[in-house]
């Protein structure tokens, strides 16, 4: 995570989300923060199996039978992800431009 009060770093990630604990598949999300008082989340609409989720690569793991495709669809993601964290960073987009740009 970013530390927002040293640099003008947005904390932008990709979490697995559940709106409901009874689902089985939880949804892949972009999660915002900015200070206390600020967070989002946006879905991607992907849903993915808490124990087929690689967390600390962002990926979904092999002994996923379709890890190959969805893996293809996470990629797409975290380009997003990169791409709104730069402009973020380099003050072409504000916080709404951000959501706006990930949904």
């Amino acid at each position: 995570m970013y530390n927002t009060a040293k640099t003008n770093k947005m904390p932008l990630s990709l979490k697995l989300f559940t709106a409901r604990p009874t689902d089985e598949k939880y949804y892949l999300v972009y999660d915002i923060s900015e200070g206390k008082n600020f967070r989002k989340r946006v879905t991607t609409g992907l849903k993915i199996e808490p124990k087929y989720w690689d967390k600390s690569n962002n990926r979904v793991k092999a002994s996923h039978p379709n890890s190959q495709i969805l893996n293809e669809a996470v990629k797409k993601y975290r380009e997003r992800l990169d791409t709104a964290i730069s402009k973020w960073e380099t003050g072409q987009f504000s916080r709404q431009q951000v959501l706006a740009f990930l949904k």
